[in-house]
């Protein structure tokens, strides 16, 4: 990941900021705040440039287009994150999360969150909105409605589970043998989830020698 961000960083130097992020005014009282919607990834890269890559000129500020916060959209920012590659599949399945609770009218809180958070579209589905089918799909990609539950379903693993699958981006595909049904999740299963992401991850750290 800071591989990519370097890379992008040194395209900024090169060619120029040519597309704006798109920032959340969340200020409150007279404390101006905004919240980034798309271009997080810019963002940093920017971050970089400042302070790390030689050669950068400019003065490390970043075109922004100010989005009230009643027009914030999380379709829009899935479909930026989906158009990049280097997406990891536990960070599909947040966005897969995010676009189902958006849509089932829970409140996204303005501030970062857990697991859990995310956790609560394991009990909900696209049957009860079918009117935004389309459009959660089409933003993830668009994935059929099978891989959409697939995706989804990794929010089964547990905490360490999730942050080993996320660190060293392992796929989808892999994570399946992880888990069963929801039902049968259970404290003991969650550890089972982690013992096997870490031999995953220690089989490929061997491999890579």
């Amino acid at each position: 990941m800071l591989r990519d961000l370097v890379n992008l960083a040194i395209t900024i130097r090169d060619d120029g900021q040519v597309n704006p992020l798109t920032v959340v005014d969340v200020s409150q009282g007279v404390t101006r705040l905004f919240r980034i919607e798309t271009g997080e990834r810019r963002y940093w890269a920017t971050w970089l440039l400042r302070d790390f890559i030689p050669s950068y000129t400019g003065d490390g500020m970043i075109p922004c287009i100010i989005i009230p916060t009643n027009r914030s959209s999380v379709f829009r920012q899935a479909k930026e994150n989906t158009a990049r590659s280097g997406l990891t599949a536990v960070a599909l399945a947040r966005q897969a999360a995010l676009l189902l609770l958006t849509v089932h009218g829970y409140e996204v809180p303005a501030y970062a969150v857990g697991h859990e958070f995310y956790r609560q579209a394991l009990d909900i589905d696209l049957r009860a909105k079918r009117e935004y089918t389309d459009m959660i799909l089409s933003a993830m990609g668009g994935i059929k409605r099978a891989q959409f539950s697939l995706i989804k379903s990794l929010l089964r693993l547990s905490d360490e589970a999730l942050e080993l699958a996320d660190r060293h981006a392992i796929e989808e595909f892999k994570l399946r043998c992880c888990f069963g049904s929801r039902q049968n999740i259970t404290p003991r299963s969650y550890g089972r989830s982690s013992t096997s992401i870490s031999a995953e991850t220690s089989e490929g750290a061997v491999r890579g020698r």
